[in-house]
């Protein structure tokens, strides 16, 4: 019963423990493989709003911009290759290339003809379409929103792959940037709720684009009154690969779980081993008392090791014929 009970702790520490700690290392890679999936992410960045509200205060940045920034990037700023953006209500986002610049491909439908203009059509995720009967099911079929109106009808016209869980892009519906209105997607100044992206040319330092994104504000925006007024805003571009782990939370999350995955894992094979020394010291003592009455040299090695068991077992043997004549032990 004893020697059952020991493999029983035996394989329940070890297993629990590393099944544990193989969860949270897992967890871990999941966070750091954040949006690492797209194609050229390392020309990928994040349009960054940097404010000072009042002269002598820390800036504050802002993950959201203005409606024209994100394509003021692209006519005005050299050196990128591309831009794009969304609003999260139904995630509207400027579809000539939102697709295209995350790498999701379409499994139905044309968005590029049927989301132009805003008509109530919308684009839908793969897990999405599957709850309305299919990826082809799903097309032509009408769902009700509240978000533009009461009881708001929008039709499906397309199917989209779902967007990754590892990544900071989340979106089950998509529509076009349009149904916010002209001066909401071109103002300059103000209402930023809008997610910017662009794309560098290979081999283009965001550092050195600073001069030509200055320009490009000061053709668009009141700079000089803003200064004048204690403000200032300026825009940074964070790389998107590396964004979600640069975050603190995230930074001290992921250590946090990395060190106790690494301590659990430790202390299971440690305590496992110890369990197996201990028998080793059990099995030496009842191999001396065979040993004592005749038993071959291969009866009973087994446990921690061929060599661990037959040294101990001279030792208690060595003891017993000793006590066997007489003798005290030295």
């Amino acid at each position: 019963m004893n020697r059952l009970t020991d493999k029983l702790i035996k394989i329940l520490s070890l297993g629990i423990g590393l099944a544990i700690g193989i969860v949270l290392i897992a967890k871990v890679c999941f966070e750091l493989s954040y949006d690492s999936f797209y194609k050229d992410v390392d020309r990928i960045y994040w349009i960054t709003e940097n404010i000072i509200f009042q002269e002598g205060s820390d800036p504050d940045d802002f993950w959201g911009t203005s409606g024209g920034i994100a394509p003021g990037f692209k006519a005005e700023v050299p050196g990128v290759e591309a831009a794009t953006r969304y609003s999260t209500l139904i995630s509207g986002a400027q579809l000539t290339c939102f697709f295209d610049f995350f790498n999701r491909d379409f499994l139905a439908g044309d968005p590029m003809q049927a989301l132009q203009e805003y008509t109530g059509d919308i684009a839908v995720s793969r897990s999405f379409a599957e709850k309305l009967g299919g990826v082809n099911e799903a097309i032509g079929k009408q769902i009700y929103s509240d978000v533009w109106g009461p009881n708001v009808k929008l039709t499906v016209v397309g199917v989209f792959e779902d967007f990754p869980k590892n990544g900071t892009i989340q979106c089950d519906i998509v529509t076009t940037i349009a149904a916010f209105g002209e001066w909401s997607i071109n103002n300059w100044l103000g209402n930023d709720r809008y997610r910017g992206f662009v794309k560098l040319a290979p081999n283009v330092d965001p550092n050195s684009l600073k001069d030509a994104i200055r320009k490009m504000q000061e053709a668009h925006q009141p700079l000089e009154e803003l200064e004048r007024d204690g403000s200032k805003i300026w825009y940074t571009l964070t790389p998107l690969a590396t964004m979600h782990r640069h975050e603190e939370t995230i930074k001290n999350y992921v250590l946090i779980l990395s060190v106790v995955a690494f301590l659990l894992l430790l202390v299971s094979v440690l305590n496992y081993l110890l369990i197996a020394i201990s028998d080793v010291v059990r099995r030496s003592k009842e191999m001396g008392v065979r040993k004592c009455y005749g038993a071959g040299a291969g009866i009973g090695c087994g446990g921690f090791g061929d060599m661990g068991v037959r040294w101990g077992h001279r030792v208690t043997v060595g003891r017993a014929s000793r006590k066997s004549y007489g003798a005290a032990d030295p």
